[in-house]
């Protein structure tokens, strides 16, 4: 039987799984950026990599890239890279590249900020979804290369 994550709200639904473990193994890329944490789901090719690359010239540490591991704490998400996966992010027209310095993290849940990719909006929106049963900012988007991570940033903390 196959179960949907405990994600609620969000446009474009990624692809997941349960691992033994319990925790999900979902279609995202994640960042972490001072105390905020990015999720960015979105359909295959929709520049999920590509904008959390954006992050990371800003000064972002890459938490995973493509699948995301999720779990639920009790006040926050444990966020990590699948082990075979760590280390590596796939970079458009260069495929998988060694990165250093990737991390897991555990997020308060106020502190995560999801972005959408397969939002139907053509400026951003802001939502609140439900992860785990905990609110969760949502920034809906739609898929392209030229977004401004730092005004990204600035709404979702509005």
């Amino acid at each position: 039987m196959t179960r949907r994550p405990p994600i609620q709200g969000l446009g474009h639904f990624p692809q997941a799984f349960q691992t033994a473990s319990g925790s999900w193994n979902i279609h995202a890329s994640c960042v972490t950026l001072g105390s905020l944490c990015f999720i960015v789901s979105g359909p295959a090719s929709a520049g999920k990599t590509t904008l959390c690359h954006r992050f990371v010239d800003e000064g972002a540490k890459w938490v995973a890239d493509d699948r995301l591991v999720m779990a639920a704490g009790t006040s926050s998400l444990d966020l990590s890279c699948p082990p075979k996966l760590h280390g590596l992010v796939e970079l458009p027209r260069e495929g998988p590249v060694e990165v250093g310095g990737m991390v897991s993290v555990q997020v308060p849940y106020g502190n995560v900020i999801w972005i959408d990719l397969g939002g139907r909006h053509q400026t951003p929106h802001l939502k609140a979804i439900s992860v785990f049963a905990h609110s969760v900012r949502c920034v809906q988007i739609p898929p392209r290369p030229d977004h401004d991570v730092r005004a990204l940033g600035r709404m979702a903390t509005l």
